[in-house]
């Protein structure tokens, strides 16, 4: 799945296996498999000194910087890949927002004061 992230938000991984019908959650950073931000792309006012976004390996959370894309992959250690399309991966875009909602519980019903 692609994930839209605003500058400055952040996203929490987790890893899981499924081995014979049944789902495993790893725990990360394990010694099997790592995650790593590949491809890189700075929006068109992008700042060539700073990362798209970085990754806080000890957490799996990847926080974006900057306007621009990059990929999310998970690598096996041990098994070098030659084909990154085999590998689980994910585009993580960094934007501006394109809208702000309000949804009010219970009742939808709200208002608004000022002053």
């Amino acid at each position: 799945y692609d994930i839209y992230l605003l500058v400055g938000t952040s996203i929490q991984y987790k890893v899981q296996k499924i081995r014979q019908g049944k789902i495993t959650e790893l725990a990360m950073p394990c010694d099997q498999y790592e995650l790593q931000l590949q491809n890189s792309v700075l929006g068109p006012d992008g700042d060539a000194s700073l990362p798209v976004a970085k990754l806080h390996r000890a957490t799996s959370t990847v926080t974006a910087f900057q306007h621009g894309q990059t990929n999310i992959v998970l690598d096996h250690k041990s098994l070098r890949m030659q084909g990154a399309s085999r590998l689980p991966n994910s585009t993580l875009y960094v934007v501006d927002p394109g809208y702000l909602g309000f949804k009010i519980q219970p009742g939808d019903r709200w208002v608004l004061e000022t002053g």
